[in-house]
């Protein structure tokens, strides 16, 4: 296995810059998700790593190799697709097994009738059959390498796509998107067999989404893309608690965190309409930025104080409640997170006052990096330094 290394790709379509300046390093064995939204360049990053996309600038390296000049099939990476490419006339064994017939027999020895009478093609055809065999039960569908394509179900046809890779004994897998096409519950099971497939192959995978909980949930770290640029890679707790950019906070997390327009008062405190809060900035008095809070981080206050609202909506998902209240003061809603305890003291149309929960306030500013903030309650982790976010947007 091996590591990956991206350094300064830039990537153009006619006069659309797709990627800008990308740099990454993955890690040997690491498990690196790519997530954004449509249209964000993750995918033309993967293909560039993969080799059927060539970068404009920049370089991509394998463990110590470059690979820019070398074609896909050299590259020792493979890729699964989102449509999974399986092909439809060939059964599920003769789909894995095809790349490493493509490798080890030669175009006379592939041939329907004369290749099985050449020497040694019947060796090396016991020899792959063995390894497709070997794969299949790893992904429990050994009972299935006679069917076709048309007679597996999506999670099926999803475990096939991922034996041809696997077969090939890749040293980086890339994943652009392959559980899009299923159903919610068979998303969830394919979440847990692919997690578990990295940790026993100890392979180094990156993968593609523009789903955050694929990313949140197998990933040892996330890059949050935003119009072809890495707006942060880290810890999927990292990304949650501490996020660099705006772009990257409103990226994670369900529901979409609160933002709330902000000015800094006297004294460097933070103002939200007319409620002054416990966090400060060292910016000159009067500069506008975007508070942001987490739903779980607004809480309801007893005596009505706080930022005032009524309730709006209350959706009861059966863990908690997602309430949605609208905020008089500062003519916007906020999305609140409440345990299922307090389900009998909600109701819509109801006065409720809110307040940020102490050391929880997150601020950007006009450019969407992250402003450091002295608040009551902080933790005690530092949070991101004005630099260091800046160099994730630069």
């Amino acid at each position: 296995m091996s590591s990956l290394s991206l350094r300064s790709v830039s990537k153009r379509f006619g006069a659309t810059n797709v990627l800008n300046d990308i740099s990454l390093e993955v890690t040997d064995g690491e498990f690196v998700t790519l997530v954004g939204p449509s249209g964000c360049g993750k995918s033309t990053l993967l293909r560039v790593i993969a080799g059927l996309e060539r970068q404009d600038a920049g370089q991509v390296c394998i463990g110590a190799r470059a690979v820019d000049d070398l074609p896909p099939a050299q590259r020792e990476t493979a890729m699964v697709f989102q449509s999974y490419a399986l092909y439809p006339h060939m059964t599920a064994e003769q789909n894995i097994a095809l790349s490493l017939e493509v490798r080890r027999l030669s175009f006379a020895r592939r041939l329907p009738l004369v290749g099985g009478l050449l020497p040694g093609s019947a060796r090396a055809r016991h020899a792959i059959r063995a390894e497709v065999r070997q794969v299949a039960e790893q992904l429990e569908i050994a009972h299935l390498l006679g069917r076709k394509p048309s007679a597996l179900s999506g999670g099926q046809q999803q475990r096939v796509a991922l034996g041809r890779a696997m077969v090939r004994r890749p040293s980086v897998f890339l994943m652009d998107e392959p559980l899009s096409s299923l159903d919610a519950k068979l998303r969830a099971q394919m979440r847990v067999e692919i997690s578990d497939l990295h940790r026993r192959l100890g392979a180094t995978f990156v993968y593609v989404t523009h789903d955050q909980t694929e990313a949140m949930t197998m990933s040892n770290r996330v890059a949050v893309m935003h119009a072809g640029r890495i707006g942060q890679c880290a810890t999927p707790v990292t990304l949650y608690d501490d996020p660099a950019t705006l772009d990257v906070a409103e990226m994670i997390g369900t529901p979409k965190i609160n933002t709330f327009p902000a000015l800094v008062g006297p004294g460097g405190r933070l103002v939200v309409g007319s409620l002054p809060l416990e966090a400060t900035a060292g910016l000159p008095e009067g500069t506008a930025l975007t508070i942001a809070l987490r739903p779980e981080h607004l809480v309801p206050q007893a005596d009505g104080s706080g930022l005032a609202g009524r309730i709006r909506s209350i959706e009861d998902i059966g863990s908690e409640l997602l309430v949605r209240v609208a905020l008089a003061d500062i003519q916007c809603d906020a999305i609140v997170r409440l345990p299922v305890g307090q389900r009998d003291r909600q109701s819509v149309g109801r006065a409720v006052g809110l307040r940020p929960a102490p050391g929880r306030v997150l601020a950007f500013d006009r450019t969407g990096l992250r402003v450091p903030l002295a608040q009551a309650g902080a933790a005690a982790a530092p949070i991101l330094a004005r630099g260091a976010a800046a160099g994730q947007r630069s």
